[in-house]
């Protein structure tokens, strides 16, 4: 029999074999390895480590390295290996003993941080079996979380308490000391740029006013080295090619943080000769028109020069050329301090589209997906195309996730595509409550299909009723018309409605068309159908509104001409949505009611940091009575409300007689809304804004005056949920006219803005 006992504490404990050394010149087989002791830790797990396995012979260095491989795993505090003699050779038994498991972890000393703050950092759990690796390795975490919330000087340490041969207990303990901020940033050896330019090229801040809200001071050492990057991006950015940013000296007093950062700038270089060589699809000077380092001739900028070289990639990939190499030569004069650009084209093979395949859709046919692609199987490749084809697809707003990824075709000349989307409900059912002055108690109940049956149709009915008022409506839209380009829909609605001086049925059948001129521009046309009876009109009411009373039929045709440039429908973040419509009703058509309607609307998104959006939005109108047919209150302008000016009661920035107060609608509007957008839950689709409002709607367009009109500020929340979009907003009237309130809330479910 031979026994080696070897004892270890710590992963960095030197191991001693012992073992019999007339058994090192035994060159029996090794017949069966068994593992003894192991109580936590699966036998398979540990035979891995070994090199020795049955029917090898016998190798006594092999047993020291299997020895060696199983400490190294960090679970065992003591291993024995006893070889047993026999008839057919060697069976060894390695006899393990585990470390003891983690009976709980404890955190002593931090008031500053919580416990649940610093236990989502500690990868530790109970009942894990103790390794020293990983106890050090949280306290260096739970050390480093200590330094990106600013105390620098924290102390952690760690004890453990054997409460038996199975249990231990891990304490850390913390020594928090004082918060550290960053008190000074300063630059050396930067002559070209003031130290308040540099500042804003960074993210590393000094303490300020608000560092308790912002975070501002709080040192990142990861953030700093990422600083010294932007630094020399922005240098690079502005000619210095030869720019060297130091490592940043960091100096610490009680608790004010010193921060020196070492520049070298060297010479600033300017743009000279551009020229590009190589594989030339179309004339040199179609190229040169392309690029913005070649119209500048200005300090030379990487920046530029990236852009120039990936609008050369993409213009070749938009031919066909989808692995186009562009490399840039740049010479430097040093004599003159300019920097001659060559691009050298390869332009390489025609690379056509081979098979196109779409995962993920359960619900949704293939049929709707591939419509939206605008790459073609069999066609050459285009990069454009791609990532029109990705943003068609986002904007359905079928889909949580889409993906397009390009594998080698069956030929070299091929490439495959493989559409991944990921489906996310467009079904929603909506309800909600309310309460205004003008209608009383609301209730709103809403269902809709944005992609019925996976067909991309979308359909929906919907119910409001409150005190004053009865709503139906159902809807219905083909976006592809007997698999054409063209959008057909139909509309049908019911409207009751109690004034506050008339009440207003009616019935309305509405017909759409519309068509894609382009990606970006459509056109529309509708004709709506729509009778009215207006009745029981209050014997003090104007008497605009008595001259208003009968019974109404509406034939009119409108026209839309529209440009939507958003990322998305729900939620855009760049982009813009812009159109122009003029709605005719009166002769030659049919009906009693005649006017001419005209409308502008231009809705604006651009991301500024941090995800936040800001967005602008203006709206204007005019209405012209025609003498082939009277003009309804109802068709005229109503400024006032969630949809125009909010802290406003519906239609209270309108006209409105004088002596009865009534609110008359106005001929002519303009409303402007201004917003900040910031993600407030951003799984939850969740986002906050603040506004600021401005319009008022006139009886003539020449009464607009920028002194006369209404101004609001307010905040509110809106949240996309699986019921439609909500929308909560509060807005404060800036100057309250007679009779008005101060602010007002308002509360939607339903509807988009």
């Amino acid at each position: 029999m031979f026994h080696g006992i070897v004892l270890a504490v710590d992963d960095d404990i030197s191991i001693n074999v012992d073992i019999n050394g007339n058994l090192s010149a035994d060159r029996a087989k090794i017949t069966a390895i068994h593992i003894e002791g192991n109580r936590r830790i699966e036998d398979a797990a540990i035979k891995m480590q070994l090199i020795t396995h049955v029917d090898d012979v016998f190798d006594m260095s092999k047993i020291n390295t299997d020895i060696k491989n199983i400490f190294k795993m960090g679970y065992f505090k003591d291993i024995r290996v006893i070889a047993k003699e026999t008839g057919q050779g060697k069976e060894l038994i390695y006899i393990v003993s585990e470390n003891p498991s983690i009976k709980i972890i404890e955190l002593n000393g931090n008031k500053k941080l919580k416990d649940d703050e610093l236990f989502e950092i500690i990868t530790l759990k109970n009942r894990d079996i103790l390794k020293l690796s990983r106890v050090k390795e949280n306290q260096e975490r739970v050390k480093a979380f200590y330094h990106s919330k600013g105390f620098f000087d924290a102390e952690i340490s760690y004890e453990l308490i054997y409460s038996s041969d199975h249990d231990v207990e891990v304490i850390y303990k913390v020594k928090e000391n004082k918060k550290a901020y960053v008190k000074e940033i300063k630059f050396s050896g930067n002559k070209t740029f003031k130290d308040s330019d540099l500042l804003d090229v960074i993210e590393t801040r000094k303490k300020g006013w608000f560092s308790f809200i912002t975070s501002s001071g709080l040192l990142n050492k990861d953030m700093l080295e990422i600083d010294r990057n932007r630094l020399a991006n922005f240098y690079q950015n502005k000619g210095f090619i030869e720019i060297k940013v130091g490592q940043p000296v960091i100096t610490q007093k009680e608790n004010k943080i010193y921060i020196a950062i070492a520049i070298e700038e060297g010479d600033r270089y300017k743009v000279g000769s551009v020229n590009i060589t190589g594989d030339l699809i179309e004339d040199k000077e179609v190229f040169l028109s392309k690029l913005k380092i070649d119209k500048s001739k200005d300090y030379y900028s990487r920046e530029m020069l990236r852009w120039d070289i990936d609008t050369l990639i993409r213009f070749y990939a938009d031919k066909g050329f989808a692995y186009a190499d562009i490399s840039p030569v740049v010479k430097k004069d040093a004599e003159n301090r300019l920097l001659d650009i060559t691009f050298d084209i390869i332009k390489g093979h025609l690379i056509y589209f081979d098979r196109i395949t779409v995962s993920g859709n359960i619900k949704t046919r293939d049929k709707v997906i591939r419509r939206e692609l605008r790459v073609v199987e069999g066609e050459l490749f285009s990069a454009t195309g791609l990532q029109k084809s990705e943003g068609r697809l986002r904007k359905t707003d079928f889909f949580k996730n889409v993906s397009i990824q390009t594998t080698s075709g069956v030929e070299d000349d091929k490439i495959s595509l493989n559409i991944e989307i990921e489906e996310q409900p467009t079904g929603s059912i909506s309800f909600g409550a309310g309460y205004s002055s003008e209608d009383g108690v609301t209730g709103m109940a809403s269902i809709s299909q944005r992609n019925f049956l996976g067909r991309g149709q979308s359909i929906g009915l919907s119910v409001n009723v409150s005190g004053t008022s009865k709503y139906y409506d159902i809807s219905f839209t083909e976006p592809y018309f007997l698999d054409t380009r063209l959008s057909t829909g139909i509309d049908l609605g019911r409207l009751h409605r109690e004034y506050d001086s008339y009440d207003k049925k009616s019935d309305r059948f509405n017909i759409r068309f519309s068509y894609p001129v382009s990606d970006l521009w459509r056109v529309y046309t509708s004709y709506r159908i729509e009778n009215t009876r207006v009745t029981n009109i209050d014997e003090d009411a104007s008497f605009i509104i008595f001259d208003f009373e009968g019974n109404y039929r509406t034939h009119a045709v409108k026209w839309i001409v529209e440009r939507d440039s958003r990322d998305r429908t729900l939620m855009p973040t760049r982009g813009s949505l812009n159109y122009v419509s003029c709605e005719f009703a009166g002769k030659p058509l049919a009906g009693n009611v005649g006017f001419v309607k005209y409308k502008t609307y231009s809705d604006w998104f651009f991301p500024l940091f941090w995800k936040i959006v800001f967005r602008t939005r203006l709206q204007t109108g005019y209405i012209q009575e025609r003498h082939s047919g009277k003009l309804p209150l109802y068709e005229k302008f109503y400024v006032g409300g969630i949809n125009t000016i909010r802290g406003l009661e519906y239609g209270e920035a309108s006209p409105e007689d004088p002596v009865t107060g009534d609110i008359l609608g106005a001929y002519t509007m303009v409303v402007n809304n201004f917003e900040i957008l910031f993600p407030l839950i951003p799984k939850a689709n969740m986002q906050g804004v603040f506004f600021f409002d401005i319009g008022r709607g006139f009886d003539k367009w020449e009464e607009v005056r920028f002194n006369d009109l209404r101004r609001t500020v307010g905040t509110g929340v809106r949240w996309f949920s699986p019921m439609g979009p909500l929308r909560l907003e509060w807005g404060y009237n800036l100057k309250p006219e007679d009779d008005e309130g101060k602010s007002n809330w308002e509360f939607s479910i339903g509807t988009t803005f």
